[in-house]
């Protein structure tokens, strides 16, 4: 990757190594952007594709906006490989309000069953602790 994208990457990672024990990290499954595109294009997708989605963006949400200062910071720092990839940089307040948006949109659609909400579903509300077993 080109130097500054590679030096967003060591950060974050330097980051990542000194998280402490209170420093969950939300659990983030991507969707591949083809899959939503192909989706979304041929108006295929389903409500647990939708749920995907509402997952993914609720937990880039809750990365860029999380009370830990480390963890937000490892989430801005990895927009940089992010906007490589998608060929668009990315801010980071910006890119939660749409997350957010999006999440309240689905929401608005999509059955609370079918989003986990409540259900302890893994993926959905969970995360990742420093020294938790799996």
């Amino acid at each position: 990757p080109p130097r500054d994208t590679a030096a967003a990457i060591s950060a974050a990672c330097v980051l990542l190594c000194a998280l402490g024990p209170g420093d969950s990290l939300p659990q983030l499954e991507v969707v591949p952007i083809t899959k939503v595109g192909k989706l979304l294009h041929a108006r295929e997708g389903s409500h647990l594709f939708f749920a995907e989605l509402s997952s993914m963006a609720g937990a880039v949400a809750r990365l860029l906006d999380h009370r830990s200062d480390t963890v937000r910071r490892v989430g801005e720092l990895l927009l940089d490989p992010v906007a490589l990839k998608v060929g668009r940089r990315l801010e980071a307040g910006a890119l939660l309000r749409k997350c957010r948006e999006a999440e309240h949109i689905i929401a608005s659609v999509v059955a609370p069953e079918v989003l986990g909400e409540g259900s302890g579903a893994p993926g959905v509300s969970g995360g990742y602790t420093p020294g938790q077993q799996p």
